[in-house]
């Protein structure tokens, strides 16, 4: 088929659908539905009415006030999460620092051992006591640096008082 023809059939078919909905829209409203009616029941109770009853009883004034300052808005969101308890952080590792021996590559830390003795440690080595133990990350003249915990912590070294010359 061609343009010309398809658009009068489509002209003609709207044309039509249209004059069946007016007709159906005059119809409606020209005879309207009329609803069937209900028979009730021979036993069927009265409906209620907004006239108050003498058999309620009106609640006291302490119930009232209850009532009256109860909040009834809810939290939106969970309250936050209680915090976990955090365990308390260890102290600084116990190092006694005797001396230091600076040098461009090899230098080494002093440390007084558990038994009295001089322990010579290097930058990356662990010092401390078994269970509370810390890694030297520097070796300065009058200092080293270690990280305990995560935290870095300058430890001295120790001044000689105690003894004689």
């Amino acid at each position: 088929m061609q343009t010309r023809s398809l658009k009068k059939l489509l002209v003609g078919t709207t044309v039509l659908l249209l004059a069946g909905t007016l007709s159906v829209i005059v119809l409606g409203l020209l005879q309207p539905i009329k609803l069937p009616e209900i028979d009730e029941p021979a036993h069927a109770e009265p409906v209620a009415t907004t006239h108050a009853s003498t058999d309620l009883q009106i609640p006291d004034l302490g119930t009232l006030q209850r009532l009256a300052n109860h909040d009834i808005r809810q939290r939106l969101f969970d309250p936050p999460p209680k915090p976990k308890p955090v365990a308390p952080p260890k102290p600084p590792p116990n190092i006694k620092l005797l001396g230091t021996i600076v040098n461009a590559t090899k230098s080494q830390a002093m440390i007084a051992g558990q038994g009295g003795q001089v322990e010579l440690k290097r930058v990356g080595d662990i010092v401390g006591e078994a269970n509370n133990t810390a890694k030297i990350l520097q070796i300065n003249a009058d200092h080293i640096t270690v990280e305990h915990e995560g935290e870095k912590i300058d430890i001295p070294i120790v001044e000689n008082t105690g003894r004689s010359r």
